[in-house]
């Protein structure tokens, strides 16, 4: 059974930061896409369909707001998790707390790792609970013996 890598894109504007961290990600196993500003973060989103979303709140052309709302009214992209960071503090219209992570900057690789294999393992444990299940549906066809 192969296993596909996990699908990652790093929207940062800043080229040194988003390649370091998109470097440091490939290292680990991750296949990594690059985009520097939020409108081609929303096509490669669209595009490739990535597992998590990694989101710089000071990306230009089409901002942070924006591309979270476009993404959470298409029915392909809104329950993908995105990981915003920032050097800041500071809320975010669309952030869903138990999906959704925030990073403060400056932040180490290995947390954003962490925080990408939390999302990703809560998903594959999602996934295998909300399978079909041979108890799940009307029980009431079963009789205890008395």
């Amino acid at each position: 059974m192969a296993v596909s890598a996990k699908r990652v894109i790093v929207g940062d504007p800043v080229d040194k930061h988003r390649q370091a961290l998109a470097l440091f990600l490939r290292e680990k196993g991750l296949e990594v896409i690059e985009v520097p500003d939020g409108s081609r973060a929303l096509a490669e989103t669209l595009l490739r369909k990535p597992d998590v979303l990694l989101l710089d709140l000071a990306v230009p052309i089409l901002g942070p707001e924006r591309l979270v709302q476009i993404l959470r009214s298409n029915p392909n992209t809104k329950e993908m998790p995105i990981i915003f960071f920032s050097d800041q503090e500071r809320s975010i219209t669309g952030f869903r707390p138990g999906v959704d992570q925030f990073i403060r900057r400056p932040f180490q690789e290995e947390e954003v790792l962490q925080r990408i294999q939390r999302i990703l393992y809560q998903d594959h444990i999602s996934e295998a609970v909300a399978g079909d299940s041979e108890i799940s549906g009307n029980l009431s066809q079963f009789s205890i013996p008395d």
